[in-house]
């Protein structure tokens, strides 16, 4: 027993370090995602270091923000150096691979530790790569689920303030995921409070922990005339009675939301309607109901009843940490089925023998090639190393308006002045009549000239226009 007992450890060690490996490489060649939303998070980041936000970046209601702790966690890392890939580093990879890890190992004291190691490793096959190196304040999510998770298997109402915490906490990094999430942690410890304890004293440690979340928010809206409140407020109306949206979009369809809400974790297959239905009967029909099933029945359950009923539009993103649900669903019936464990168990070896398969035969580490933090961290060295000691202005193309990404690296990189004399076109791959277009709307030809255009390796084109 002694000797299988090693030998899983030591694949366990070794599968470990694979996939940390893989993780910091990303992290380390600049791998990783560069778009509008972490650059912005980064800057709004940057400036907490001179002045202290009690709010973080918009939400997706208008007038409605996260809360700051993202920007705080950020910021910390941004005392001792600007460059993203430690903000990624310390932000994001280290808690998945120490937090995490730790907290799916003492869930295994409730669903066995093999189930628990097949979570973990199916969880880093299909999104690791991503949740443990993207600087995207949703991806610490599944973190927080996890540790709710254990509160709940070992009892709800024994630590009531760190449950209040960590349930608000989620909010704060994942508006519409988290404000549901709480409701259903809210429901599951109130009706547990009622039937078990009627302790008022752990009461008010829930809600104590709630408000010390909340506290920045709370001194936000006592000082800008409580405006974030009136904007949920008129959305939740607006949707509930009036029948109509915040904001004039559609997002997902129905059968779109139903696919997300329905998908199996390892994003390959999609379960229909009946076998979810299946495992749900299956749960609720034997003895053996625990806290972590009943946690689960909560969250899985207000998810679907509110993204689905929902009038306001659903976006592919407000799913992220419905993997981490059905994967805690399948650690639970594999704690109660060998045949599920063992089937489960030679699925993730299968998946981990084709993820290893996948990177021996293409490793993908030239990143600079790829639009990433390398490739558009080149770009602006270009122009700079161009421009040498020359005052310049930049203009870069995106569809979305925002070009955040090359704000921060050019905040971050060069201390330039700006002069419109000397101007760089920055434009990704795009067709030739966009192409044309953003140079003729940025730099017109009756009052500027092309010095020279080049392209990059990621197919970003990099024009230098001087003025007439």
């Amino acid at each position: 027993m002694s000797y299988r007992l090693s030998i899983g450890k030591l694949f366990f060690v070794a599968v470990y370090s694979y996939f940390l490996s893989l993780s910091f490489r990303s992290v380390w060649l600049g791998g990783i995602p560069w778009w509008s939303d972490p650059a912005r998070d980064l800057l709004l980041a940057w400036d907490n270091l001179n002045k202290i936000s009690l709010i973080g970046p918009p939400g997706g209601i208008p007038g409605v923000f996260y809360g700051p702790y993202w920007l705080w966690l950020n910021a910390l890392v941004l005392i001792f150096t600007k460059d993203p890939r430690f903000c990624s580093l310390f932000v994001v990879l280290l808690p998945y691979f120490t937090i995490f890890t730790f907290l799916l190992w003492k869930l295994g004291k409730f669903i066995g530790h093999w189930a628990a190691a097949v979570i973990w490793l199916i969880f880093m096959i299909t999104y690791g790569s991503s949740y443990s190196t993207f600087i995207w304040q949703p991806y610490l999510v599944p973190i927080f689920l996890v540790a709710l998770a254990y509160l709940a298997a070992d009892g709800i109402l024994k630590r009531p303030l760190l449950t209040g915490i960590l349930a608000t906490m989620l909010l704060n990094f994942h508006l519409s995921f988290g404000v549901v999430s709480l409701l259903s942690v809210s429901a599951l410890f109130g009706i547990s409070w009622l039937l078990k304890d009627r302790s008022f004293k752990k009461l008010i440690y829930y809600l104590t922990g709630v408000l010390i979340v909340f506290l920045p928010f709370i001194i936000f809206e006592s000082r800008h005339g409580y405006n974030q409140i009136k904007s949920f407020s008129t959305a939740f109306i607006n949707a509930s009675i009036y029948n109509s949206a915040s904001v004039g979009q559609t997002g997902l369809l129905k059968n779109e939301i139903l696919e997300r809400l329905l998908s199996i974790p390892a994003g390959y297959l999609q379960v229909s309607k009946i076998v979810v239905g299946i495992i749900w009967a299956v749960l609720l029909t034997r003895t053996k109901f625990n806290g972590l099933s009943v946690f689960l029945f909560f969250i899985i359950g207000g998810l679907f009843t509110v993204f689905y009923t929902s009038k306001n539009p659903v976006w592919d993103y407000y799913f992220i940490g419905m993997e981490t649900l059905f994967l805690l669903l399948m650690g639970v019936l594999m704690s109660r089925s060998k045949i599920l464990l063992t089937v489960f168990s030679v699925w993730a070896f299968v998946l981990f023998g084709r993820h290893v398969g996948n990177f021996l035969s293409d490793p993908g580490a030239n990143f600079i090639s790829v639009p990433s933090l390398a490739s558009k961290k080149a770009v602006a060295n270009a122009v700079i190393a161009d421009a040498k000691d020359s005052s310049f202005i930049v203009y870069a193309y995106s569809p979305s308006i925002y070009t955040f990404e090359y704000d921060y690296l050019f905040k971050w990189l060069s201390n330039h002045k700006q002069d419109t004399r000397l101007a760089y076109l920055i434009i990704p791959e795009t067709s030739q009549a966009v192409l044309e277009d953003f140079i003729h709307y940025k730099t017109p030809d009756k009052d500027y000239e092309t010095v020279w255009q080049k392209e990059m390796p990621d197919k970003t084109v990099i024009i230098k226009r001087w003025q007439k």
